[in-house]
This record gives C-alpha cells, sequence and structure tokens, in this order.
C-alpha cells in the first residue's frame, strides 16, 4: 500500500529505529532510575562472591585518609596517614591532636538497594574534588575496588553543625546533596564507602547496598547504631560532650552529620575483618544494617547465621525480639565481638536519630515498651545473656587468650592445639559467662583476668538450642580488628592476627553449612544452674 506523506518525510523501519534510540537515550538515566527504575538483574549464584572478588582491586583507595575513629575520646592525630595498613594508628596516641580541615560528608540513607537512590552531603574547602565509591571485600587482599567515581568542579564549604538545647543536645548539619547517587546492577551488595578527596587529607563516608531478597547463608549485620552512639563529630556524642564528660553528653544523636575520625565510623574496626575474611573464602555472605532489622526483623530468619561484627552495643526491641525468633527457628548466631545488645535503643525522626536517654530524664523512663536503659535492668529486665550466652563485664582489658580444648569446634579443623595462647585479643571490652543468667555454655577460648579490678573469668561460649541452632559469642572487642591489625587500643601481633583469621574462618564455614547444633552439639562446660 503507497503512502500519501511526500518523499522528504519518509524514513526506512531502520532509521526508525535509531531515531527511538537517540531519542531514549537523552533521558537521563539518574533521574529514571531515582524514580525507581528496572534494575537488571544481579549474579545471586553461590560463588557470587567468589566472582567479585576475583576482580581487581584498587591499591591506592586509602591513600591520604585520616587514621582512626574518635569516638571514645582517643583521638588518632590527623596528620598520620594509613598507607598499606592501618598499623599506623597503633603507634601513637595523643588527646587534642590539631585538627586539619578538610572535605567530609554523609548519605542521607545508612543503607540502599539497586534501584534507589541515595543524596551525599558534602562540605569542602572551595576546591574540586573527587567521590569514589569503593565496595569493600578481600580483592587479593588489597581490600576494595572501585565500582564508581564523579568529579566535582567545587565543594564549597558548609554551616557549621547544629545543637539542640539541652538535655537531648543533639548534633546535625543542614548541608545540602552535592551528589545523588544511583545504586545500579553493577554494585553488588556490600559494605561501601565513599572516598572524598580534595587533594588534601581524604575522608570516607560509609553506605551499606543491600538485597533484601536475598537468601545467602550468612548475613552480616553493620552496626550502625553503635557507629552513630560513639560518633563524636560537632563536640557531642552518647558518651561525652562539649566539655569532654558525661555530664554534657547528647541523649539523641543523628546520622546527619559525618562520622569523625576518618569519617567511616566503625567500619575499619570492627567489621572490615570479618568482610576480608568471609569474601576471602569466596562464601556467600549478604549485609544489612541494624535499622534495616529494626524495620523487618523477619528477614533474620531468612539466612542460616545471623553474623555480627566486633561491637553491636545498640539494639532496639525489634532488633532483639527479630534475633530471639531466628535463634528459635533454627538460626545460628554468631557473635564476633563483645558488648553485645547491652542498651535499649529508641528510633525516632524516620529513623534518622538514636535516642539512649539512660537516666531519669529520659521521657518513657516508667515505660518498658520504649525507656532506653540497659537491657539487664528493669522494667521487665533482660540480661543479654539470655540470648549470648554470656553478658558484659567491662573495659580496660588487655590480655590473652587460651585454646581450652583442640577437639572442639570451631578449634577442630585449625592448626592450634589445647593450651595454646593468642596473645592480646582479649580486650578493650569483655564478656563473662559468670554474670547474670543464661542458658548452660561450652568454654572454647578462656582467660582469667581483672577487669576494673575485679578478678573475672572472660571466655569464648557456645550453646546449642532445641532448634538446632547455636549462638557462639566471642567475648572480646578485639576479636574482628585483631584480623586486620587495626584495634583502636592495642598493636596485635602477626601470629595472633593469623590465629584469631584461622578461627574465624572456621566459624564463617561451618555457620554456613546449616544448624551448628546438629553439626556441632555443645558440651557444657559452665550448668546454667551454677550461673
Amino acid at each position: 500500500m503507497r503512502t500519501n506523506c511526500p518523499p522528504r518525510f519518509r524514513i526506512s523501519a531502520v532509521n526508525a529505529v535509531i531515531l527511538i534510540a537517540l531519542l531514549l537515550s537523552l533521558i537521563p538515566w539518574e533521574s529514571a532510575h531515582a524514580q525507581g527504575g528496572s534494575c537488571p538483574a544481579q549474579d545471586r549464584s553461590p560463588t557470587w562472591v567468589a566472582t567479585e572478588n576475583a576482580k581487581t582491586g584498587d591499591v591506592h583507595w586509602r591513600d591520604r585518609v585520616v587514621v582512626g575513629w574518635v569516638g571514645d575520646g582517643t583521638t588518632i592525630p590527623f596528620n598520620r596517614y594509613a598507607t598499606n595498613t592501618f598499623a599506623d594508628a597503633q603507634k601513637k596516641q595523643t588527646k587534642k591532636a590539631p585538627r586539619k580541615e578538610r572535605i567530609q560528608g554523609w548519605f542521607d540513607k545508612t543503607s540502599v538497594s539497586c534501584g534507589d537512590s541515595v543524596g551525599l552531603h558534602l562540605s569542602g574547602r572551595n576546591k574540586s574534588a573527587t567521590v569514589t565509591l569503593y565496595r569493600l571485600g578481600y580483592y587479593g587482599g588489597i581490600g576494595a575496588r572501585k565500582v564508581w567515581e564523579l568529579s566535582l568542579a567545587n565543594v564549597a564549604p558548609q554551616e557549621s553543625a547544629t545543637v539542640t538545647a539541652a538535655p537531648e543536645r543533639t548534633v546535625s548539619t543542614k548541608w545540602p546533596v552535592a551528589v545523588n547517587l544511583p545504586i545500579s546492577n553493577q554494585m553488588p551488595p556490600g559494605e561501601y564507602v565513599a572516598r572524598l578527596d580534595d587533594g588534601g587529607p581524604a575522608t570516607f563516608a560509609p553506605l551499606l547496598i543491600k538485597d533484601e531478597s536475598a537468601r545467602s547463608p550468612l548475613v552480616l549485620i553493620s552496626s550502625v547504631l553503635t557507629w552513630q552512639a560513639y560518633n563524636h563529630f560537632g563536640g557531642y556524642s552518647l558518651y561525652k560532650g562539649a566539655a569532654e564528660d558525661h555530664g554534657t553528653r547528647s541523649r539523641v544523636v543523628s546520622f546527619d552529620r559525618p562520622y569523625d575520625g576518618n569519617g567511616a565510623g566503625q567500619i575499619f574496626v570492627h567489621e572490615f575483618g570479618v568482610i576480608k575474611t568471609a569474601e576471602k573464602l569466596g562464601l556467600d555472605i549478604t549485609y544489612l544494617t541494624d535499622l534495616d532489622v529494626d524495620a523487618k526483623p523477619a528477614l533474620l530468619k531468612e539466612h542460616t547465621s545471623i553474623i555480627f561484627g566486633g561491637h553491636a552495643e545498640y539494639w532496639t526491641r525489634p532488633m532483639r525480639s527479630g534475633v530471639v525468633s531466628a535463634r528459635d527457628s533454627g538460626t545460628n548466631i554468631v557473635v564476633l565481638g563483645a558488648n553485645t545488645g547491652y542498651w535499649k535503643t529508641r528510633l525516632q525522626n524516620n529513623g534518622r536519630e538514636v535516642a539512649v536517654w539512660r537516666d531519669n530524664l529520659d521521657p518513657y523512663r516508667s515505660d518498658a515498651l520504649k525507656v532506653t536503659n540497659q537491657w539487664r535492668s528493669g522494667p521487665a529486665a533482660q540480661p543479654e545473656s539470655e540470648i549470648l550466652g554470656s553478658a558484659y563485664a567491662g573495659l580496660g582489658v588487655k590480655a590473652n587468650y587460651q585454646v581450652v580444648r583442640s577437639s572442639a569446634w570451631p578449634i577442630a579443623g585449625t592448626t592450634l592445639k589445647a593450651g595454646d595462647i593468642i596473645k592480646g585479643v582479649v580486650g578493650r571490652e569483655v564478656d563473662s559467662p559468670d554474670r547474670d543468667p543464661g542458658p548452660g555454655v561450652q568454654l572454647m577460648l578462656s582467660t582469667n583476668t581483672k577487669v576494673r579490678g575485679r578478678a573475672e573469668r572472660v571466655g569464648m561460649t557456645y550453646y546449642t538450642t532445641k532448634s538446632g541452632s547455636g549462638v557462639l559469642n566471642a567475648s572480646t572487642d578485639g576479636w574482628v580488628c585483631s584480623i586486620t591489625n587495626s584495634c583502636n587500643w592495642t598493636r596485635i601481633l602477626k601470629e595472633s592476627s593469623l590465629q584469631v583469621e584461622e578461627i574465624t574462618a572456621q566459624i564463617l564455614k561451618e555457620s554456613a553449612k546449616g544448624p551448628l547444633g546438629k553439626m556441632h552439639p555443645s558440651v557444657i562446660d559452665i550448668p546454667a544452674a551454677a550461673r
């Protein structure tokens, strides 16, 4: 059939396709993605982590990055930089180190999914800057892979943080969004840091990319609530205030500010070691923040084992109930730290603020469902030992672990023998199986030490349940940081690092296989009746 269209307006089918493709290419991909556009399927085969870590890492990912985090009141000089390791952090520690101005930033979400968009809020020095997003992993020992980069012509300085009136003393910033980061299928689940670099001291801003549909055997919970509790940016944290004392501390802290120190929160001290170990092994692992668990506690039941890093001190009520429910349904709980699940935590302002009053000024001090004090305290006391098998004993510890028996999991399968010493890994904060009621436990590693002048037994504990789940607690927050020699309170010997990595690898491999109680029933050393 002939057309009446004049010849000059006729186009071939091929040209029509080219024209449509050209028009589609003009649509901003980032805008479509930010509005919930399609996100092609990512590799979720059991070997996806091994495939990801076969990619090339970037050896320069932490060049000129300031070392350390200062949330516990100890600062590492900002003129001291990390090179190939974070061992510089242990060479010298000082208080009140001179502060160098540097570019800083924060994301307006702690975790995002493929297809989302997240805003990065920046304050700079009126200089051009580069924002580079890195995924943390093993990557041949390098530790991070570059997945995205953007150059900015200028990052202007922004107004200082604001502080609300006492008693909340909440520090936040109103910095504008400098970068809208679209999350694509080229960014697999994991813990990420955005490197912020304007030619001076570089800093990080942390971000977690998640896949809530993942059914990986292992799920690592990133403890951003604890990071924020210790964050002293703007002069206030849940521990200290402007007067450097407990009396002027914040009672509500905000995610709308950078983290102090290198800007990465506690990733490199308390989580990086387990990330590198799991991904070096190629284990199928996925990642969530504790805010994700608070919002959807049932996600925990979808995994074989829940992994907590070195410091998961702050738990909301939905978090705790989700952990207990998962354990009772057969999901293992592995805590590679200490001082876990210690403070009842309340979220507000759509999860952007963390409220922990822990005193009589708490407006909900008489409300058992909202009060923010220790879990072991009333009303309706629920000591953490009921879940973990041991309970927080104190801080200021520096001691060694000794292998109790080599025939018991997780020591079995390693090169360690009964009586072997793992030097310097017990501390700075520790748990004890002799405090508060709880289930009978087996001791894997043990030491007798002094905690604030008291004789105390500290030990890696393990127990199994009727559901078949196993619960292991390392009982020292020096465990994960020992793997990478990144403890902010001591230097770790190379031999100790290798021993801890070997045991951790055994824990992770077995935890990925199934219910630990069915494979490794506990043999009780400390009966429940004796506690």
